[in-house]
């Protein structure tokens, strides 16, 4: 028996958890606070209220499916410290998964519209 008020949603991913109903979007706004501060802002589409965010940090645009790291596993704060920093003349390269019960977001899409794709965190 379901509970009074109870409406199924076949587009939501389990009805009976009111917490999370889609996959998240993707995060955005991504910037530095300081040299090892990495901030962003939750999805506009946020899917639920139980946001985690894995930070993968990569030495080339491209380099986030195999030779990435992941600095932030399954953490729920949207401000990440990495105290690794690059080496002189060198940069890193960051993206932010959302993800909650429902399922992991979008790391975003290239400036050719293309979906980017990264390593899982463990």
């Amino acid at each position: 028996m379901q509970p009074a008020g109870y409406v199924s949603d076949a587009a939501d991913c389990d009805d009976t958890n009111p917490a999370d109903w889609s996959v998240p979007g993707e995060a955005g706004s991504i910037a530095f606070a300081d040299a090892t501060t990495l901030t962003f802002a939750p999805p506009a589409a946020p899917g639920g209220s139980s946001l985690r965010y894995d930070t993968i940090r990569a030495d080339a645009p491209a380099g986030f499916e195999v030779a990435a790291t992941c600095v932030a596993i399954d953490g729920p704060d949207t401000t990440v410290v990495d105290p690794v920093v690059p080496a002189e003349e060198a940069g890193f390269y960051y993206l932010v998964r959302a993800k909650n019960v429902c399922g992991q977001g979008s790391l975003g899409a290239g400036s050719d519209g293309s979906q980017r794709f990264g390593r899982a965190c463990p």
